[in-house]
């Protein structure tokens, strides 16, 4: 049916049994500025926890003057990812909550299930997809600030 499709291949082990056969598994959001799919969606966030996971790096972008940020964000609740640009824990006292949004999830093993590796993009171009979806070569100097950022992440 189509109107289940999301939800099937969100929790059917038919198709999450081929993402488990990766390695590796990263994912990517825009932090602001995506008109296509939400930082939230992109990176599988759910609840009101997360939710303002994007803003909140574009903000921390913005207060430092930057261009570009790119972010890894932690794996689990136990996990706090501290540098120069950006420190993203859950507090204690919401780690109930997140329990709470994780049984209210309908994607949770998509979610829990396989381990990803989720980044948040931030830059400060007006238009994501423009440097997204065209070649280096088109936006030379907007592309080699992000891919020197990129490889400098990673």
């Amino acid at each position: 049916d189509e109107e289940d499709l999301l939800k099937n291949m969100a929790t059917d082990e038919l198709y999450l049994a081929p993402l488990r056969l990766f390695k590796q598994r990263v994912i990517f959001g825009n932090g602001r500025n995506d008109a296509r799919v939400s930082c939230e969606s992109a990176l599988i966030l759910h609840g009101s926890i997360e939710h303002n996971i994007g803003s909140d790096c574009w903000n921390r972008m913005m207060e430092n003057n930057e261009k570009i940020l790119i972010q890894e964000l932690p794996t689990s609740a136990n996990d706090t990812i501290e540098d120069e640009n950006i420190i993203l824990n859950i507090a204690d006292n919401e780690r109930t909550n997140l329990q709470e949004t994780n049984e209210n999830c309908w994607f949770i093993r998509l979610r829990n299930e396989l381990e990803w590796k989720k980044i948040v993009v931030c830059f400060d171009f007006n238009d994501p997809h423009t440097l997204l979806n065209t070649p280096p070569f088109a936006q030379p100097e907007k592309s080699r600030l992000f891919l020197a950022e990129l490889h400098r992440h990673f």
